[in-house]
């Protein structure tokens, strides 16, 4: 049976703000629930909105290091940059500063031999404290330089290259009076026997001159560095940052070898002339093994 109400009556106030309170409450309820059922967690957003500033330097540093690797293939010659790069190996570099510090008494003077001498030692222990670097922060290369790609190659953080180079550059201008020096006793002279047919020297031009030849020898040292750092970018081999650092690591090391590791004049003779003595007892002995050869390295010690 169906029951209608009458005619003229109405609902009660209360009853009907009750009934509508109630369902706002149930709809608050579900809005409620539906938010926390299609909530965002932090691992849900963007990587970029979470990503740190070294991240962000990271991707600078990987960008701009390709944009110079891009445009600096294009206005050098590789084989040019592959040329600097063998410069600035320390398999180079290393034999190349034992040679000179090995010349004869009378090629070099004893400043000049412990000058070598002190850059010996220097490669040396840049050549330990780089590679504890590399192995500590495991950085690894640019993955379009085809060496890294196909060696695996994770060490590239510093660049050994620039800690090398602007150690030379360093200890260049740390001896600079010595070479201007070398320049007034060496240089100078030499160049007047080269072009004593050509060129006569006045007596007033000497000190210009001398100014000159160690101002081009500078240049030339400070180019070569500049270089052989950006060919380490260019070719593809390091990071723009991993040059960076690597040669304030340079600088760094030359400043504290040279404060408290530096070898002395004395030391670097007495080291020279054992060395230089040894190897002429080797060669006597097997002159007389071989029945009287000359001795070159005992003639070459005694000039």
């Amino acid at each position: 049976m169906r029951i209608t109400r009458a005619a003229g009556t109405r609902r009660s106030p209360s009853r009907g703000r009750r009934g509508r309170l109630a369902s706002r409450s149930r709809s608050k309820s579900r809005s409620r629930a539906k938010l926390k059922n299609t909530a965002i967690s932090a691992d849900d957003l963007p990587s970029c909105n979470r990503r740190g500033w070294v991240d962000r330097i990271v991707d600078y540093d990987t960008n701009f290091s390709y944009w110079i690797h891009e445009q600096g293939l294009q206005f050098f010659f590789y084989m040019v940059l592959r040329i600097l790069e063998f410069s600035g190996e320390g398999l180079f570099l290393i034999p190349a500063a034992a040679a000179a510090y090995l010349l004869p008494k009378g090629k070099l003077n004893p400043e000049v031999r412990m000058f070598f001498f002190n850059l010996l030692g220097a490669f040396i222990v840049d050549l330990v404290i780089v590679t504890l670097i590399k192995n500590y922060v495991r950085r690894r290369g640019p993955m379009y330089c085809h060496v890294h790609h196909v060696t695996g190659e994770d060490r590239s953080f510093p660049s050994g290259h620039s800690t090398r180079a602007l150690m030379v550059v360093t200890f260049f201008t740390m001896y600079l009076p010595m070479w201007r020096v070398q320049a007034a006793n060496v240089w100078l002279p030499f160049l007047k026997r080269v072009l004593s047919n050509e060129v006569r020297i006045l007596d007033e031009g000497v000190p210009m001159l001398e100014s000159f030849l160690v101002s081009v020898v500078t240049w030339l040292v400070f180019s070569w560095a500049v270089a052989t750092t950006s060919s380490r970018i260019i070719l593809g081999r390091h990071f723009f940052f991993d040059v960076l650092v690597g040669c304030l690591v340079g600088t760094l090391e030359s400043i504290l070898y040279n404060n408290f590791l530096v070898i002395p004049h004395a030391v670097s003779e007495a080291v020279h002339s054992y060395i230089s003595s040894f190897f002429g007892n080797i060669e006597e002995v097997l002159a007389r093994f071989f029945g009287g050869a000359s001795m070159y390295i005992q003639s070459w010690v005694t000039r």
